[in-house]
């Protein structure tokens, strides 16, 4: 609800996508609230504004 009114106001919301996936094709993998429509993702990016591609292991 907060993320739905926030949005109906004009701010613009951003959240991390997330790496807590198992990287399955075979199962769905959503990280809120990131995964809401109103919301802009986004995932790791380097000092020189590039996308990384790297996976954190735990």
């Amino acid at each position: 609800m907060a993320i739905k009114y926030a949005h109906s106001k004009g701010i613009v919301l951003v959240a991390a996508a997330g790496n807590e996936g198992e990287g399955k094709t075979d199962t769905i993998e959503i990280s809120y609230p990131g995964f809401s429509k109103e919301v802009i993702q986004i995932k790791s990016i380097s000092e020189n504004k590039l996308l990384q591609f790297f996976l954190i292991q735990m």
